[in-house]
């Protein structure tokens, strides 16, 4: 697993689990000026822990928690004291993996829905009594796990909004990232904000300047001569058989300069095209005309 380099920056941390969405919610993260990454949903939690990052998300997923081959994370990330959202299919893991019963309903819901909300959740602060969702989900949470209580319901779900306060763990059966739950970037904005205590530290435009200063970094200045050098050799090169050749003497100065030229060339196949290298023709060697 690659490091990130960003990690003076607060950070969000997003398991894949192979939702539709995981890159919108990369996208609404940065949006709220945090730095997000992406990683696989097996990381193990002692490599999370290396990372350091704010909070976790853990994103939805097409599975359900009882597939054979369905997806399953490092049970030890609820133990590194680090807030976790679980968003739908992220909610059936939570749920699962620490003591709630999660059942396969037979149907899938996917449409809007109305999430009526209560007991004063923080994830939820702000929102008023009730607001548009949308839903996608096969998997249903039917008992939740010790420690946890119901935030908000909707018409199918008692438990579409849970929390446990005291571990700064949270799911959610719908999915905030989304264009049709209109105050979804709220709900994010009170994660990243308020619970992981992010600060708005990052931007694209930052993101582009620290990666050059890294490159440079890392190439050092011996590499940027090295560079300019090839750079020069290979232009000498050209401008060296481009003169204009003796009368009589075209033909030769020509098969002379393409001697040199293929000479310049890198051997073998070309990479972007998968062709071998040819000649150039006459024609292209207006300097030899």
């Amino acid at each position: 697993m690659r490091t990130s380099a960003t990690s003076a920056h607060s950070k969000i941390l997003i398991l894949d689990f192979g939702s539709q969405y995981t890159q919108v919610i990369a996208r609404r993260i940065r949006e709220l000026q945090v730095y997000s990454e992406i990683v696989r949903f097996d990381t193990p939690a002692a490599e999370i822990a290396k990372l350091k990052p704010k909070g976790l998300i853990l994103s939805g997923g097409p599975a359900s928690v009882y597939d054979k081959d369905a997806p399953h994370l490092d049970p030890e990330i609820f133990s590194l004291d680090i807030p976790v959202l679980g968003i739908c299919y992220g909610l059936m893991l939570m749920a699962h993996h620490l003591g709630g019963q999660v059942v396969f309903t037979g149907r899938r819901e996917y449409g809007a829905g109305t999430l009526h909300i209560a007991n004063g959740s923080q994830l939820l602060d702000g929102l008023g009594p009730q607001i548009d969702v949308w839903n996608s989900h096969g998997d249903e949470v039917t008992a939740l796990p010790k420690g946890f209580r119901a935030a908000g319901r909707t018409e199918s779900s008692n438990f579409a909004a849970v929390e446990d306060p005291q571990r700064k763990l949270y799911g959610l059966q719908f999915h905030p990232e989304v264009a049709h739950t209109p105050r979804g970037k709220e709900i994010l904005q009170n994660f990243v904000y308020h619970i992981c205590h992010c600060t708005m530290d990052w931007t694209m435009g930052s993101f582009i300047e620290e990666a050059c200063a890294r490159i440079r970094e890392q190439v050092g200045e011996a590499g940027r001569r090295s560079k300019s050098r090839a750079r020069f050799e290979r232009r000498g090169r050209f401008v060296r058989y481009r003169g204009t050749p003796a009368p009589g003497d075209r033909g030769s100065a020509y098969l002379h300069f393409r001697e040199q030229w293929f000479a310049a060339l890198p051997r073998g196949r070309n990479r972007a095209t998968g062709f071998r290298r040819k000649f150039p023709c006459a024609s292209e060697i207006r300097g030899c005309e």
